[in-house]
């Protein structure tokens, strides 16, 4: 199959050829209505049909991913305080934690509501010293759209 698409008057250009009954237009912009083309070609002969099959869709608003957040954290007798600003359409958020500045971060806990904005950090050494970032996610369609890391913040155990 041969996929063109246009967008009002402009011709039809061509954005793909599949062997497949289904395709997803990654490239289409938010908010536009399109005209695609499928027509089909002959795998044996490579012969075009003379038939085109034409199809006008809108495509939804985009969804962004949450906004950047800005962490603070507060190191304590055996404990770390995070604080952060809350994420524009955020739903929730993911603190991760390394022991190093630039070692390998984990996830320390995921807290699924968009209005916390504050974790204490309870499972330190004395004497240690800790890395933190964050960042906000949202649910769309299932998937998790995660927003930019704030920047890393250093916590060091007393």
């Amino acid at each position: 199959l041969i996929l063109r698409r246009k967008s009002g008057e402009y011709k039809f250009t061509q954005i793909a050829t599949t062997t497949k009954l289904t395709y997803t237009d990654t490239k289409a912009a938010a908010k536009t209505s399109y005209y695609y083309s499928v027509q089909a070609v002959s795998k044996k002969w490579g012969v075009k049909s003379g038939y085109t099959r034409n199809t006008f869709v809108k495509t939804p608003e985009a969804v962004k991913a949450p906004g950047k957040t800005t962490l603070t954290v507060t190191p304590g007798k055996k404990k770390a305080d995070l604080k952060w600003k809350k994420a524009t359409d955020a739903q929730g958020y993911v603190v991760y934690r390394a022991t190093s500045k630039n070692g390998s971060y984990k996830a320390l806990t995921t807290i699924k509501k968009g209005t916390t904005i504050k974790y204490t950090d309870k499972k330190v050494s004395s004497k240690k010293t800790y890395y933190y970032k964050v960042r906000a996610y949202r649910t769309v369609n299932g998937k998790k759209l995660y927003g930019a890391y704030s920047s890393v913040k250093t916590a060091k155990i007393k």
